[in-house]
């Protein structure tokens, strides 16, 4: 349809969400809620010098480790 993979997907995904409407999961809400929140606290601590600090790194890590736990539990997501 287009001349990249991505612009297929998008497009595809257009046309049927125009056919059908696609329904979205509370799971999905979730996510999308967390991922924005970690890419903004991402953006807003490289902002300063573009290397994350090892307790930056060390933050970040143990905030997906949390989600991924509380993931399993059933507690997010």
């Amino acid at each position: 349809m287009t001349a990249s993979p991505v612009g297929d997907t998008l497009v595809g995904g257009g046309v049927a969400a125009f056919v059908s409407p696609l329904a979205v999961s509370g799971t999905a809400l979730e996510t999308l809620v967390w991922l924005a929140g970690i890419s903004i606290a991402i953006v807003a601590a490289l902002w300063s010098g573009r290397v994350l600090s090892r307790l930056e790194e060390i933050a970040f890590t143990l905030s997906e480790v949390a989600r991924w736990v509380l993931g399993l539990f059933g507690l997010l997501g």
